[in-house]
């Protein structure tokens, strides 16, 4: 309950504060203020807490009301959470040229071209971080710096890229931080438009500054109460009149820093505050509490770590030896203008942005360090922030030595914690190494085991499947001996056939013609002697012809005749007879041949079927064989993460508990005696 109370107090007097600097800032509730035209639109758009507008004789003058409940709960509201927060950094809105970087020219101060400003970007940082740096990290990293710029949007290779040499710086600044995530954000920042660079060429930089408070509203206006923000400009190109319109608007708007690079009158405004170099602004800013001397140290330390102070340093020491910037060599090495190389115990950097070394031999090399007398300042700034530094140091030692003795027993106390939470997740984790090494040893036998195991099946399987191609080559081979004989039979029956075909016609036809020729001899022998056709003898013919009578021996001729009848029609029927059963024969043998045929397809197919299922088992074998090897790689891998994890730790577990036991006992009466101490 106290504590709750007490909580409320400390809001109350936050509130007292805010609305205290609020009246000391010039912002109280009825002041008589200038406004562009530009303004007036603005403030109709939004609603404000304006209560009249009046022109007299010309000029226009904004007259705010009296406080209303809401506006004080508004202030309320920022004032309670800006306390909440510890007063955690500002959101950043910068102009570029002459404000980051030198943009060449008489506003240069001295400054080259292009050069970035000592410091500049750790006061980013800075501001960014606010008084509680320390609530920042990689994964919760300060809001990144938004650029408002006049350069105009419509020209893309003038818009800010993450590869330009102030994003590397920002880069640089980050990285050296331990803020890899902080930056630029290159999506939420705002551009120019074209139409204002022409009233700029005759003098008139107003548009510009109109068009920045534009984007800055379109940024923040709406964001009342919820965050700081802080604007980084210049007084060279209507930064000034943006920075005066952004600060009567009030919260969420801070601060105005104004890098002063010309000769110009001053705008008198408590929030908006000039400087010559990043140095200064930090001791600004550490005045009006928006950084903490911790933050106001680490600016200090980066502008004097930059390759210009230390340049500086050395031209201030030897003016005639040191006069001129180094350059930078074909190998990438440091040589001053006589050729000599740099020590690299200066600590000069080629990289380095506050200072742009150029290649030696180059018609622009010879940068002079101190031009525009600009050492002198940048040194007595040095010297100031290293007393300052020193003081700092010492008072706080002198004022805060009980607080530091608590915090260090503190300390110590987590300190020993964390050595017993490391002895005891040592010990878990020797457990875990020794059982899981154990475990992978173990996986890695039967997985071995499984391999050999689906190897030999494999290999028997290959086997088998070998054999039974070689049958199936046999089976095959008589098949086609088989188709072979089945042929061969078909063409010798055809020819079989055709030469009975042709002994049956030729015993046919000897019978025919055998036939004929009993008939004729048995019908000349078997006729009786006629007178009418008997030739009878002529009284002419000579006596030893005789007269003419029928052989006796034409029995013998007609039964030969019959003889060959009866053998012909005999091998015709032994000739039917032998084709009758060779046909028989030849059908037998080709029912048989497609009976064997069919019992070989059957068993072709058999074959294929059982092949195919070894095959499959074949593969599967040899898979599963290849997934223990798999197996056996994988806990191979693991087995060595192991070992690279846990070898040291188990080879040194004993000495390692020793170590840390013998160190708490050694915080332990450190913390002993700084109880005792006074």
């Amino acid at each position: 309950m106290l504590l709750a109370w007490l909580l409320v107090l400390l809001g109350l007097m936050s509130l007292w504060v805010q609305l205290a600097t609020h009246e000391q800032a010039g912002l109280s509730f009825v002041p008589r203020l200038e406004r562009p035209p530009r303004f007036l639109e603005l403030e109709r758009r939004r609603p404000t807490n304006l209560g009249c507008r009046e022109c007299l004789r010309g000029r226009l003058v904004v007259r705010r009301a009296s406080p209303t409940i809401g506006m004080k709960l508004r202030f309320a509201q920022g004032a309670l959470l800006r306390w909440w927060r510890g007063s955690v950094g500002a959101q950043i809105l910068s102009d570029v040229d002459d404000t980051i970087k030198c943009s060449g020219g008489p506003r240069g101060g001295g400054i080259d071209e292009k050069e970035i400003y000592p410091g500049a970007v750790q006061f980013m940082l800075e501001i960014a971080r606010g008084r509680a740096a320390g609530t920042f990290t990689k994964d919760r990293p300060p809001p990144n710096v938004r650029l408002l710029s006049a350069r105009p949007e419509k020209l893309g290779f003038l818009r800010m890229k993450p590869t330009s040499k102030v994003a590397r710086e920002f880069q640089r600044v980050a990285k050296a931080n331990e803020l890899p995530s902080w930056g630029i954000d290159f999506q939420g920042s705002k551009y120019g438009r074209i139409r204002d660079v022409f009233p700029a060429l005759l003098g008139d930089f107003r548009p510009f500054g109109r068009t920045k408070l534009r984007n800055w509203e379109e940024v923040l206006g709406n964001d009342v109460g919820q965050q700081k923000a802080v604007f980084l400009g210049d007084n060279g190109q209507g930064d000034v009149q943006a920075a005066r319109d952004m600060a009567m608007f009030g919260p969420p708007f801070v601060a105005a820093f104004i890098h002063q690079v010309a000769e110009r009158k001053a705008v008198d405004h408590p929030r908006i505050r000039y400087f010559h170099g990043y140095l200064e602004a930090s001791k600004i800013a550490l005045q009006i509490r928006l950084i903490s001397p911790s933050g106001h140290c680490r600016v200090g330390r980066d502008v004097n770590a930059s390759n210009l102070a230390r340049l500086c340093r050395l031209h201030a020491a030897d003016p005639q030896t040191y006069s001129h910037y180094p350059c930078i060599s074909e190998t990438g090495d440091l040589l001053w203008p006589d050729g000599s190389p740099v020590p690299e115990a200066l600590g000069l950097r080629a990289d380095d942005q506050t200072t742009r070394l150029r290649k030696c031999g180059s018609s622009k090399a010879m940068m002079l360090i101190n031009q525009g007398n600009r050492c002198a300042k940048l040194l007595a700034e040095l010297e100031e922030f290293r007393r300052w530094e020193q003081g700092f140091d010492k008072g706080s030692l002198q004022l805060l030595q009980p607080l530091y003795r608590m915090l260090v027993r503190t300390q110590i106390a987590a300190m020993v914690a964390a050595l017993k939470e490391e002895q005891a997740a040592e010990v878990k984790k020797k457990d875990y190494c020794i059982e899981n090494l154990q475990k992978n040893r173990l996986a890695s036998d039967d997985k071995k085991r499984e391999g050999d195991e689906f190897s030999a099946a494999a290999e028997d399987l290959k086997q088998k499947v070998k054999a039974l191609e070689m049958q199936t080559a046999d089976v095959q081979a008589q098949v086609g001996e088989l188709k072979k004989q089945q042929k061969l039979a078909a063409q010798n029956r055809e020819k079989e056939n055709a030469e009975f075909q042709k002994v049956v016609e030729q015993q046919r036809q000897t019978q025919v013609l055998l036939k004929n020729a009993l008939s004729v001899l048995a019908a000349f022998y078997n006729k009786k002697d006629e007178g009418s056709f008997l030739q009878k003898a002529n009284p002419k013919e000579p006596e030893t012809f005789g007269g003419y009578k029928k052989n006796s021996a034409n029995n013998g001729v007609m039964m030969m005749l019959q003889q060959l009848m009866a053998d012909a029609k005999e091998m015709e029927a032994e000739s039917t007879a032998a084709e009758r059963e060779a046909q028989k024969d030849y059908e037998d043998f080709g029912k048989e041949t497609i009976a064997a045929l069919a019992t070989k397809d059957k068993e072709l197919q058999d074959q294929a079927e059982q092949k195919a299922k070894l095959s499959e088992r074949m593969v599967q074998a040899r898979q599963s064989k290849e997934g223990a090897e798999a197996e056996v790689q994988n806990l191979a891998g693991l087995k060595e993460d192991l070992h690279e994890t846990c070898d040291f730790l188990v080879a040194n577990f004993d000495a390692r508990q020793k170590a840390r036991a013998d160190e708490v006992e050694a915080l332990l009466e450190a913390k002993s005696n700084l109880s005792g101490a006074k």
